[in-house]
C-alpha cells in the first residue's frame, strides 16, 4: 500500500510525496500527513474513515466523495501521478520489472 501526496498548484501537479504504508488507519495516515503537509493547508480525500482526525490536527479537510469506494476521479492529480508511475517502469525498463522487485 503506498499513500500518495500531491500539491495542487493550480495549473497541475506540485510537490509529490510517497510512502510504503502498512495500512490505512489514522495512526498510519497521520504522521505522514504531519510530515508532509504544513498545518492550517488543505486536504482533499475521499470519505476514508482513517482521514476523520484531520481537522482536528489543525488541517482544512475537503470531502471530494462523500464514499470511500472505486468510482468517479475525483483526486484528479493522485489519479494521474499514481498512472505515470505505473507506466514508467514501462517505457525506462520496457517491461522487465517484476511487480515483486518494488517492495520490502
Amino acid at each position: 500500500m503506498v499513500i500518495i501526496a500531491v500539491e495542487d498548484k493550480g495549473v497541475g501537479i506540485g510537490r509529490i510525496r510517497l510512502k510504503q504504508m502498512s495500512g490505512a488507519s489514522a495512526d498510519s495516515l497521520n504522521p505522514f500527513i504531519q510530515e508532509n503537509i504544513g498545518s492550517g493547508g488543505t486536504i482533499h480525500t475521499d470519505a476514508w474513515r482513517g482521514y476523520n482526525q484531520l481537522t482536528r490536527l489543525g488541517y482544512k479537510h475537503n470531502f471530494m466523495n462523500q464514499r470511500s469506494s472505486v468510482g468517479k476521479n475525483l483526486l484528479p492529480l493522485v489519479h494521474q501521478l499514481a498512472s505515470l508511475l505505473k507506466r514508467w517502469p514501462l517505457g525506462i525498463h520496457q517491461g522487465a520489472i517484476a511487480t515483486n522487485s518494488f517492495g520490502s
